[in-house]
């Protein structure tokens, strides 16, 4: 997360917000001194709201279990989708179901009561070393008023005079995953991405050969043009011997049951349901194939093959690591427009960065390699 503001106004604000949050903080501790509040010592990482953070994180989180689980209790602050993500790290760390008012935007009675009741959890926790991987100051905060020994962070959007081990950079954009290595040579942790894979088997893994399509993606111009979509199905239908499943996404305008009945008639099928169900989905395929990256990171878990389609990001930025069977699809037309962040044009209309794609290519490049060719 990177938000560079540069006007006096910010600067002042978020100097103001630090000044307040070190007086608390002050108070907090001496309170936690006075009562003599300990517990086992722990280690907090906080992140993993999207699907891709948590994948990106779990050599990290291996690398710490490797290296402290002996002497700390190591807790993870992540999603509602964590559960499936670190099934198999389950032993050896607490996981706590958790997303900030600020990640899914619900500052509700009930969402900041729920953030004073995990606050309230760790606080009565020794916290050696918190972890905060996005570089929020809101999240910095949080975890700064909870008392860590030290508190390892990126100072995007401020909060440096909160952080006590400031993750080293030089404002350049890099790869998600060079952050989270950042982090562990500050805490002295190796990480690697061959240790994103899952540990865990699956008896469905792999049975039969089947295809999973994911056209629809987190922002409008995430999703792939209506023509794309369906010239991608009829090279499936007519190069492939496999079962062709449709990932259907709660908020699918384009590819809807009757649309991919009526255009394909029984070639096509349809696969709903929820986070977990969706997550034992992914193991099965023998190829995924899809917009955005958060269906790519998983199959990263289990060394899926997979075609990641790329528009307004660029995949050298976002692309899931880990996984040999990879393909990334995107314009090779230098775009001055990219990353857009979507606001700039019309899904379709001006999309060039979808539409510049030479997708057929990479899909039968993609079923010879894999052997799912008729």
């Amino acid at each position: 997360m990177k938000i560079f503001n540069d006007s006096k106004i910010h600067k002042r604000t978020i100097a103001c917000f630090e000044i307040l949050i070190h007086i608390i903080h002050a108070i907090m501790c001496f309170l936690k001194h006075i009562f003599n509040v300990r517990s086992e010592p722990c280690i907090v990482l906080v992140d993993g709201f999207l699907i891709g953070d948590a994948v990106l994180l779990r050599p990290l989180i291996k690398s710490l279990i490797h290296k402290y689980s002996s002497t700390h209790k190591i807790i993870v602050i992540s999603g509602g989708h964590s559960r499936e993500i670190y099934s198999d790290l389950s032993d050896n760390i607490q996981l706590i179901e958790y997303q900030f008012p600020w990640a899914v935007y619900d500052y509700s009675f009930q969402g900041i009561t729920n953030l004073i009741r995990i606050w309230c959890r760790l606080y009565l926790m020794s916290i050696d070393i918190a972890i905060e991987a996005r570089g929020d100051v809101r999240s910095i905060s949080w975890m700064y008023l909870t008392c860590p020994v030290r508190l390892v962070g990126f100072d995007f959007t401020g909060g440096r005079s909160l952080i006590s081990d400031i993750v080293p950079d030089d404002g350049k954009i890099v790869h998600l995953f060079e952050h989270v290595q950042r982090i562990g040579r500050l805490v002295g942790c190796s990480v690697s991405d061959v240790d994103i894979k899952h540990a865990r088997s699956n008896s469905e893994h792999r049975i039969g050969k089947r295809i999973g399509l994911s056209f629809s993606g987190s922002q409008i111009l995430r999703n792939l043009p209506e023509d794309i979509g369906c010239s991608i199905i009829n090279t499936l239908i007519s190069d492939s011997d496999c079962e062709i499943w449709y990932i259907q996404s709660p908020a699918e305008k384009v590819f809807t049951d009757n649309y991919l009945t009526q255009k394909f008639g029984n070639h096509v099928h349809v696969f709903t349901g929820n986070f977990n169900e969706y997550f034992n989905f992914i193991k099965s395929l023998s190829l995924y194939i899809g917009m955005d990256s958060g269906g790519g990171h998983l199959c990263s878990l289990w060394e899926v093959p997979a075609v990641i389609i790329f528009g307004t990001q660029l995949s050298y930025y976002t692309m899931p690591v880990g996984n040999p069977s990879l393909y990334c699809a995107e314009s090779e037309t230098c775009l001055s427009c990219r990353p857009c962040r979507g606001v700039k044009c019309q899904n379709d209309v001006y999309q060039k960065c979808l539409i510049d794609i030479d997708i057929t290519k990479i899909i039968k490049t993609a079923l010879i390699t894999n052997k799912l060719t008729q």
